[in-house]
């Protein structure tokens, strides 16, 4: 259980960097430019450091370890993050809390999967208790903003929730089970990479994560600017992650009923939906009733993804085929989406059609992409691999 509590402090904190942060720098007068160069340093690091730490897990055969440095390094490097509120100081101190941050998600899920198949149960029961973290803390924050909060006190709510992180990650207890595997090589890694249907996977998940940029840099900004109460923003993210729990508690039934393909395939076809829909949409309660198609946006995506990576990657590398997933298709999809986003988010506002309006359609059509990515992926991928259920079964 105490991965699964790790899952719900650490993402807390995600519930409040993810609909907030963008809109906390915006109140220090970036402008859209500006804050795409700040939120793009995470996906950027995303590409980079990943592979290293995960490289470092597997040859070390201790995730738990390596999980408890790049929680102390987040914690010891957004601390000064309470006083910054230049540019230039922000950028470095978001570069550095980067370089911590990238591989928490991939470290953690590796524990979490070896966890779960000790305890024979499933990954996504886990998991599943992050994303009720990120509902508590995205909807409490939209609710302290819409009564009279201000955007200046995020910065130390983050941070109590990073320092919590850190605490869990200490009890955290490593594997018991022995283990009797010979420590990966950085050629093992370029090997994996070199899959044709794990690269094909991965840049299906990179332009799915492009895609959802808008969602994550600007949503609350396109609120504002649509002069929408900011409750329903966290509303919207609430209802979000809410499908989304659902999703992944119900994934072992939806997986017997859709392999893994069709159900990915599914999903990006709702996201473009989605994006489509809030593009169009101007009013509060309909924008955050459209967000519960999260569920398939991240819930059955990144649940399937965890899948793929379980059934095709050798367990000698287990955490580092979940860090070029992390590398590939969060990092790289998100850099360029969050760049794409921003140019689209002023390109919008200057020709007066709404710079959030511009930024979700041209979400929409990254979208229509991803089930190419995928279609080749499945065409290249062993059949035993992509004819099972999309359910992580354990042991």
């Amino acid at each position: 259980m105490r991965i699964s509590v790790f899952f719900f402090v650490y993402f807390a904190g995600t519930g409040l960097i993810v609909p907030y942060l963008t809109a906390y720098f915006k109140t220090l007068g970036f402008g859209g430019s500006e804050l795409a160069v700040l939120m793009s340093l995470s996906p950027l690091a995303m590409i980079f450091v990943p592979p290293a730490w995960g490289l470092l897990a597997d040859r070390t055969q201790r995730p738990v370890g390596v999980l408890r440095a790049a929680c102390a390094g987040v914690l010891l490097c957004f601390l000064p993050m309470l006083w910054a509120h230049e540019f230039v100081s922000c950028v470095g101190l978001m570069a550095a809390v980067a370089l911590f941050q990238s591989p928490i998600t991939a470290l953690s899920d590796t524990v979490a999967v070896q966890e779960a198949k000790r305890r024979g149960t499933s990954y996504e029961r886990l998991r599943l208790w992050g994303s009720i973290g990120f509902i508590l803390s995205a909807w409490s924050f939209g609710w302290f903003l819409s009564h009279g909060g201000r955007f200046e006190r995020l910065p130390e709510v983050i941070l109590g929730t990073l320092t919590l992180s850190f605490l869990v990650a200490c009890l955290l207890r490593s594997p018991t089970e022995p283990v009797h595997l010979a420590p990966p090589a950085l050629a093992d890694a370029w090997h994996l990479l070199q899959q044709p249907g794990f690269l094909a996977f991965l840049m299906a998940g990179a332009i799915h994560w492009a895609s959802c940029s808008p969602s994550y840099m600007l949503f609350t900004i396109h609120l504002e600017d649509l002069e929408i109460d900011l409750k329903y923003a966290g509303l919207a993210f609430a209802l979000g992650v809410m499908a989304e729990v659902a999703m992944m508690w119900g994934y072992r039934s939806v997986s017997k009923r859709i392999p893994l393909f069709p159900l990915l395939g599914l999903s990006f076809a709702l996201t473009g939906l989605r994006w489509f829909l809030v593009a169009c949409v101007d009013d509060g309660p309909a924008l955050a009733a459209i967000q519960v198609l999260h569920a398939f946006t991240f819930g059955a995506f990144y649940v399937g993804a965890i899948s793929y990576l379980d059934r095709t990657v050798p367990a000698s590398l287990r955490a580092t085929g979940r860090a070029l997933f992390t590398s590939i298709s969060i990092g790289l999809g998100g850099l360029f989406g969050h760049q794409v986003a921003g140019l689209a988010y002023d390109l919008g506002h200057a020709r007066e059609i709404g710079g959030g309006h511009l930024a979700f359609l041209v979400a929409a059509g990254i979208e229509c992409l991803a089930p190419v990515a995928l279609f080749v992926s499945y065409r290249r991928t062993p059949a035993c691999a992509r004819s099972e259920s999309a359910a992580l079964r354990p042991g």
